[in-house]
Parts: C-alpha cells; structure tokens; sequence
C-alpha cells in the first residue's frame, strides 16, 4: 500500500497523524489485502515511511493532511 492511500484513508476516519494512519492500516489489514499479500503491502507502507522519514521533518506524530499535501506536490 502506498503511504499517500494509507493517509488518506486515515483522514476519511477521521484520524489525524501519520502513524494513527499507519496503526489503522495495520489493523484493517485481513479487511484491506488478500490474505496471502498482507504482509508484502504492509511492508510496502513501512518503507514509503522509512523514506519520508529519512529525508524530511515528518515523524508518527506529523499531520497526515500536511503530509499528504507534501507528498502530492
């Protein structure tokens, strides 16, 4: 999953922080992926994370609109 969807979908329940998106990704999963691609999804969100994180400000505690307004510019 990209990170730019997981915020999203964060902001539409109403969640506000980078890793509340993640932590409700994370929980959804068996409702999200097939079974069998649960864990390269995730996997996929974690290191869009680690990447963010790595060359910008941003940490869990970030708010997932000015992270997402980041990633789409």
């Amino acid at each position: 999953m990209k990170l730019e969807d997981a915020l999203e979908l964060g902001i539409d329940c109403s969640l506000e922080t980078i890793g509340e998106a993640i932590e409700n990704v994370k929980i959804h999963s068996c409702s999200l992926f097939i079974w069998d691609k649960i864990n390269q999804e995730f996997c996929e969100l974690i290191e869009e994370r680690e990447k963010l994180y790595n060359h910008t400000p941003f940490r869990d505690e970030s708010k997932s609109i000015e992270v997402l307004k980041f990633l789409k510019d």
